[in-house]
This record gives structure tokens, C-alpha cells and sequence, in this order.
């Protein structure tokens, strides 16, 4: 009768410990197939401009490749948001107004002027002619990218997350402010070059804080970043760009 109780006991043991290791992988396939569309909506607008029509590098896709984001499982995924938690511990009311303040492209101080001013064709009418259609269809790359990986947002793999602002209905990668943030950084300092250092700077502080603000994972970012590089880099071979390029160069010497 003892001999039966302690089989029957490691019997369950095993049967317990076999259980509990499924409804891990259950839970981690859960998580591993969460999407940005099984999460939220897209923004109706933002698919209107997924549609539009890329004027530099229509077929981008041959020229331009960003590596796929960690899976949500991915060991990388698991730091990067500690690493959140950690900015989201850390973050201060200055932090918190400067992430209020840069939600928006306009509204994104850079140098001397905000990003909108670089756009404004009275303020800067060679600058502003030199980078509107170039981000036009930045910004369409970047929507399709984000349809192509449709990225979960951090909050919705650690639901300890607080974000400081309202989660953005389009997927996470890669990050639209730090693609956009590193193109007028990169475009900037081919009409400043002495002040590199300073527009890449700014560029990063950018994109780092819609990490602090709980918003992006650091692959994101880095996206991001790859994302506008090789952007900016094939531009700077197309005849038109270029010749925009020398004529914005007036406004800055």
C-alpha cells in the first residue's frame, strides 16, 4: 500500500509538473501571436495615406531593407521592456512635457526651429520645396512597413506599462518619429554638415523619448534609424533631389 501511495504520489507530481509546462506554452503562444491588428484599429486616415503614390523610389522595396523586429517571445522583446519599465520609473515631469511637446511633427523642436518650420515655404521656401515630397513618401514607406510587420504595442506584452500618452492606433515598427526625426537629421546636415552632431543628437533624443513614454520598443528605434539612412542615402543619388538639394543650400550659408 506504500509502495502504491508514493507511485500514485509521483504520479501526480509528474502529471502536475506536465500540465503546468503546457499551459506555458500555451500562454507563450498566446502571446507570441499577438499582433498590432489583433490588438487595436488602424487609424482610417493613416490607411488612406498607406495607398499613396511614392514619387523618389516607387519601388523601394528593391532598394531599402530593415531587419524584421524580435519576435514578442524573443529574449530581446523580454529586455527591451524591462528596459521600458526602467525609463517608465525613471521618468520625470520634464520628461513627460518634452513627450507631450514632440507627439506631433510640427511641434518637434530641431536646431533653431521646429520641424514644421523646415516645411513652411515662406520661412524656408527652398528647404521646405527640398524635403515635402521626400517626407511625403517617407511616410508612406513607413505606413506599409508597419502594415508588413504589424508590431504589438509594448503595453499590450507588459500591461504594467503606463504610458505618458495615448497608445497610437498603427502598428509599432518600426518608430515613425525616430524615421522621421533621423531623415530631417540626415537631409539637415547635408545643407549644415558642421552641425551633424548636433541634428543626430536631437534626432535621438526623439526617438528615445516615445521610448520613455512607453509607446516603442529599442528595436523600434533602431528601425527607425536604419529605415532613414538608407532612405536618405538613396536620395542623395537621384538627380532631382539633388538639384533641390544645392538650390536649399542658399538658405543655410
Amino acid at each position: 500500500m506504500i509502495k502504491k501511495a508514493i507511485y500514485f504520489l509521483l504520479f501526480c507530481i509528474i502529471l502536475i509538473s506536465i500540465i503546468g509546462s503546457l499551459l506555458a506554452i500555451l500562454r507563450n503562444y498566446k502571446v507570441y501571436r499577438l499582433t498590432f491588428t489583433s490588438t487595436q484599429t488602424w487609424d482610417p486616415y493613416l490607411v488612406f495615406l498607406h495607398n499613396e503614390t511614392i514619387h523618389y523610389i516607387p519601388d523601394w522595396q528593391h532598394h531599402i531593407s530593415i531587419d524584421p523586429p524580435p519576435s514578442n517571445t524573443a529574449a530581446q522583446t523580454k529586455q527591451e521592456l524591462k528596459d521600458l519599465m526602467f525609463l517608465q520609473n525613471t521618468r520625470t515631469p520634464e520628461d513627460i512635457q518634452n513627450i507631450l511637446k514632440e507627439m506631433y511633427l510640427p511641434s518637434m523642436k530641431f536646431g533653431d526651429y521646429f520641424y514644421g518650420d523646415y516645411l513652411d515655404a515662406i520661412k524656408f521656401p527652398k528647404t521646405s520645396l527640398l524635403l515635402h515630397q521626400a517626407y511625403s513618401d517617407l511616410d508612406t514607406i513607413i505606413l506599409q512597413l508597419k502594415s508588413k510587420y504589424d508590431r504589438v504595442r509594448p503595453i499590450y506584452l507588459k500591461s504594467s506599462l503606463n504610458p505618458a500618452i495615448k497608445v497610437p492606433d498603427h502598428p509599432a515598427y518600426p518608430s515613425a518619429h525616430s524615421t522621421e526625426a533621423f531623415f530631417l537629421a540626415y537631409v539637415l546636415s547635408e545643407l549644415a554638415p558642421d552641425r551633424k552632431y548636433e541634428f543626430e543628437s536631437r534626432a535621438w533624443e526623439i526617438a528615445v523619448n516615445r521610448e520613455r513614454a512607453g509607446v516603442h520598443y529599442r528595436s523600434d528605434t533602431e528601425g527607425g534609424k536604419s529605415l532613414a539612412s538608407q532612405y536618405v542615402t538613396i536620395l542623395l543619388k537621384n538627380a532631382e533631389f539633388k538639384t533641390l538639394l544645392e538650390d536649399a543650400k542658399s538658405e543655410w550659408n
